[in-house]
């Protein structure tokens, strides 16, 4: 998988406020403070996606994102979350989709599917 990300956020209906979101986000970020030493700097970059759209995401995987989007969306139970991640490699494109904290479709990334094709030739 990729070190760095570009993300993609659309939502199903008007999105909730960006500050919102992000207090809902640091909440989960800071529980786990082995796994997401500097907060505020993951915070930044998901405050560019939000309010662009999307944004580059450094060292954060689609498993990252599974947990953060699960808890970011359990405090928005009438909104559908639309992630789409395309990391560097040619094979590191995922889609999710959350809502009421739960994450309702996980496509990808396509690691173990390309190598099987590749293998095969």
């Amino acid at each position: 998988m990729s070190y760095y990300t570009d993300v993609e956020f659309t939502f199903s209906t008007q999105p909730p406020e960006v500050g919102s979101l992000l207090d809902r986000a640091r909440s989960y970020l800071a529980s786990q403070p082995d796994r997401y030493p500097d907060v505020d700097f993951v915070l930044d970059q998901l405050r560019d996606a939000l309010e662009t759209g999307k944004s580059d995401f450094k060292g954060l995987w689609s498993d990252d994102f599974e947990g953060l989007m699960s808890h970011v969306s359990a405090g928005f139970p009438d909104v559908t979350f639309f992630v789409r991640g395309m990391g560097e490699e040619f094979p590191d494109l995922w889609l999710r989709l959350f809502q009421n904290g739960q994450m309702i479709l996980r496509i990808g990334p396509f690691e173990e599917e390309l190598e099987a094709v590749v293998e095969e030739e």
